[in-house]
């Protein structure tokens, strides 16, 4: 049960921090940049909802910690991929494969 919470809020945090990028003039993912006011909502949603299923199983700290790692992981691997993808979509499905990967490899060690 800890293992699919910790995999959720990471998947949400993951998918939370992608609308902000998309708000972005040089972004490649959509046609039409993203309001930022939208974008921000939405990453505030996601990223709070994050935090408090990750604190059932992590101090309110660590779990805060936890977040902000993937926020910027998130944020320095779709700036490094996007330029070189012809396929925006499938960078999306790859990278939240490789979040997955990330919690179910770590186990205890790794939120």
């Amino acid at each position: 049960m800890l293992l699919a919470i910790k995999i959720l809020a990471l998947q949400l945090a993951w998918l939370g921090a992608v609308p902000v990028y998309c708000t972005s003039q040089q972004q490649r993912i959509l046609r039409h940049p993203l309001p930022k006011p939208l974008a921000w909502l939405i990453f505030s949603v996601a990223m709070l909802s994050a935090a408090w299923m990750l604190s059932h199983v992590y101090l309110w700290l660590t779990a805060c910690l936890i977040i902000a790692v993937v926020v910027m992981m998130v944020w320095i691997l779709l700036a490094i991929s996007m330029p070189h993808c012809t396929r925006p979509s499938l960078v999306i499905v790859s990278l939240s494969v490789l979040m997955l990967l990330v919690a179910l490899s770590g186990g205890d060690y790794v939120a």
